[in-house]
């Protein structure tokens, strides 16, 4: 917070000005679509439905804060993040398969949690996926690996915003980008258990705003993720 603040205030008492792209336009636009990337397999007859829990550790901040021709560079530990989701793909029958998958995450700075007492942001993931299954053994337990891909979109914690006033940030959006592997077990073709690890990244741009100033928040981080819950045949 107190980087995005004088990044922005130095533009702002200096009288330089950006155009710049609204996020408050671009934003709608990029949910609509990215609601419709994500496929309807669960409309198949032949699919499954993965409900997930999901932690992310390990992960690392970067940011860059650009106002006019100022540029601040911000770094950062990430706290532990947690979170759910649910995906859809099809079935086993078939080794290669495609899906989508909605995730949502709950995360923030690590001193932004522990010593300033924010709460955390909060991470919507609309991705497309491709899984490669194994059979180990056939019909009960199958090896696997995911490679997902998609929209972002990136909301701050309340009291964090507060803080920033009277800058004006927008919620966020960009990509991110998921490889994992994991294992089944199914008790029937319609009911198991499954647990996965693999590492995200994810990319965003949040709109900045003080007055005439304008100015973007970019931040980055991957992280090391794992998942486990039910896989249902719907």
């Amino acid at each position: 917070p107190a980087a995005l603040g004088a990044a922005l205030r130095y533009s702002y008492t200096s009288g330089q000005e950006d155009n710049m792209q609204s996020a408050h336009q671009a934003g709608p636009r990029l949910l609509l679509l990215g609601l419709l990337l994500v496929p309807a397999t669960a409309l198949a007859g032949d699919s499954l439905t993965l409900l997930k829990g999901v932690m992310g550790v390990g992960g690392s901040l970067d940011a860059t804060v650009a106002v006019g021709d100022q540029t601040v560079d911000v770094e950062g530990d990430l706290a532990p993040s947690f979170g759910f989701a649910i995906q859809s793909e099809g079935s086993h029958s078939s080794p290669l398969a495609f899906g989508g998958l909605l995730q949502c995450m709950f995360w923030q700075e690590k001193d932004d949690l522990e010593k300033l007492d924010y709460g955390r942001n909060i991470m919507i993931d609309i991705d497309l996926l491709v899984r490669l299954a194994i059979p180990v053994i056939p019909d009960t337990f199958y090896g696997y690996g995911i490679a997902a891909g998609g929209l972002s979109l990136n909301f701050l914690d309340g009291d964090l915003k507060d803080d920033l006033e009277p800058i004006d940030v927008s919620f966020g959006y960009g990509f991110n980008a998921l490889v994992a592997a994991g294992g089944r077990i199914m008790f029937s073709p319609k009911f198991g258990l499954f647990a996965e690890v693999g590492w995200q990244y994810h990319k965003l741009w949040h709109n900045l705003e003080l007055g005439s100033a304008e100015g973007t928040f970019k931040p980055s981080f991957g992280e090391a993720v794992a998942s486990a819950g039910l896989v249902l045949g719907l």
